[in-house]
């Protein structure tokens, strides 16, 4: 059972090949038509695909993201032990090595985490669920415990794509009154908080699945241990969270020689 992610993806702005409007693209037709392949920036020219969400934000600079990585290396350097001989050009070599294999587990921790709980929240609708392996237990539950008072009867819908003007996505939960994005972190004793360009994303599904008003939320969960954080955004951040995203979206259309819906009108947005 493979988690979908919305980073790097593309998304159908109108029904294409098996795909219906929306719906994440995965693979087109390469220029001979005899193989499939990863879309790029031509396959959405040609085949009128728009970004993802994710894709729209990696135009903004993440010092947050860039301070954990630093921390990383830091900690390689620190914690690795010293090869009698070995030139400065090695053991550089060998502490990206494993500061970039400890990020990647980081990586892998969240999305099989994102993977169990998608599959405990779905666990009614069809004979595909099974069991989360026991290790994922307490955060399952910790999450579940942390997010059911935002729902309305405990319903939630999990990983729905969408399109919308210039963008599409796939969110994590929402349910008639929330948009949630579940965040993986570390943390021993001081708690973090969300970044800003996370309410960007949030306020960027909010619109994208139509806009009915919902308050927007991270769930942080600590990949340590089974603790959980729900940070909700105030309806003023949530706004102006849009509004820089939907700058974003013309920034990267521009940049991209994308159309956008001002084209056609002869003026700018």
């Amino acid at each position: 059972m493979a988690h979908p992610k919305e980073s790097g993806h593309w998304y159908a702005v109108e029904p294409f090949m098996e795909h219906k409007a929306g719906d994440q693209v995965g693979l087109v037709p390469n220029a001979k038509a005899d193989k499939m392949i990863k879309p790029d920036i031509r396959h959405a020219r040609k085949f009128n695909l728009a970004p993802g969400v994710t894709t729209i934000l990696k135009q903004l600079a993440k010092p947050g993201l860039e301070k954990w990585k630093g921390n990383q290396l830091l900690e390689s350097f620190a914690t690795l032990p010293e090869i009698k001989g070995e030139s400065l050009e090695s053991r550089i070599a060998r502490v990206r090595e494993d500061a970039d294999a400890q990020a990647k587990e980081s990586a892998e921790w969240g999305t099989e985490f994102h993977k169990w709980f998608q599959n405990f929240i779905e666990k009614s609708v069809g004979p595909t669920y099974r069991p989360a392996p026991e290790k994922w237990g307490p955060w399952i539950a910790a999450t579940w415990e942390a997010i059911s008072p935002y729902a309305d009867f405990g319903y939630w819908v999990a990983e729905e794509s969408f399109v919308y003007t210039g963008y599409g996505g796939k969110v994590d939960l929402y349910c008639p009154g929330w948009v949630i994005d579940i965040k993986t972190r570390e943390w021993d004793d001081k708690p973090p908080t969300a970044y800003f360009d996370n309410a960007m994303q949030l306020a960027a599904y909010e619109i994208g699945l139509s806009g009915r008003d919902r308050r927007i939320a991270n769930v942080l969960v600590n990949r340590k241990r089974p603790e959980v954080i729900v940070q909700e955004w105030s309806v003023e951040d949530q706004w102006r969270a849009w509004s820089c995203f939907s700058h974003l979206v013309g920034l990267w259309q521009i940049t991209n020689k994308m159309p956008s819906d001002s084209d056609s009108a002869g003026g700018t947005e």
